[in-house]
């Protein structure tokens, strides 16, 4: 059962003006929650709520209010697939798809960006705001100069895989047990492979974007392994880079 706690939602159901944003895109609605905690979230914090709201507003809420959801974003390849993957997540669940903005860490791993699942009629990401803010820390420190930009690719990047999950991969629903790890690595890897076709190919070849080393090392082991999610050095590489998550 998700635990009650204190949290600003932005739900369909009635409530304060001053508590409710709502966004829709093509015919699903999407909505956004601030959750203080949630089923399987770590209770520890390593920001304050009003730290992580503060950095959301200022640098990655316009990702979504003003450019994926408003059939804005910049670069085609990237709203297309987000217009069709959202078409075949809400035919497949029935549901609008729910966005949470987690401000606490994932209780199977800090590493966690992002999340989904399947929990009170909604397919759900989940972002994890902490680990966002641990990624931009990491990037100002190695470099300054455009961090900002490469950040919001990387949560662009974290948003569709799990979009990609949800359209194609394991329904999961929330407060399963996490599966073993060979089943991971099978989720993932195949999953991971639609996410390096679909998203990371058109920024890295043909925009030419800047990226964190890490959207460049599942790049790069993806063309190493003649993109064929199949191949035995992709699994390898997947169980690799997923092996502290269980």
């Amino acid at each position: 059962m998700k635990k009650r706690d204190r949290r600003r939602k932005v739900i369909a159901t009635p409530v304060k003006p001053a508590r409710r944003w709502r966004w829709t895109a093509l015919l699903v609605a999407i909505f956004i929650v601030i959750a203080a905690v949630a089923l399987g979230r770590s209770t520890r914090h390593a920001y304050s709520v009003l730290e992580m709201q503060c950095a959301w507003s200022n640098d990655f809420q316009q990702v979504f209010d003003q450019e994926l959801l408003l059939n804005k974003y910049p670069i085609f390849e990237i709203q297309d697939r987000y217009n069709s993957t959202l078409q075949l997540i809400y035919q497949r669940y029935g549901s609008t798809l729910a966005i949470n903005m987690v401000t606490a860490y994932c209780r199977a791993s800090t590493e966690v960006l992002c999340g989904n699942y399947f929990t009170n009629g909604h397919p759900t990401v989940d972002i994890i705001i902490p680990k966002l803010l641990d990624i931009c820390k990491d990037e100002q420190r190695k470099n300054p100069s455009g961090w900002r930009e490469r950040m919001r690719f990387v949560l662009v990047i974290g948003f569709m895989h799990e979009l990609d999950h949800l359209a194609f991969g394991t329904i999961a629903k929330e407060g399963d047990k996490p599966e073993p790890l060979d089943q991971l690595v099978n989720e993932e890897a195949n999953v991971w492979a639609l996410t390096c076709e679909n998203t990371l190919a058109p920024l890295i070849e043909k925009y030419k974007v800047q990226l964190t080393a890490g959207e460049y090392t599942y790049y790069n082991e993806w063309l190493k392994a003649g993109r064929d999610k199949n191949s035995q050095s992709w699994r390898s590489f997947i169980r690799w880079a997923y092996r502290r998550t269980r």
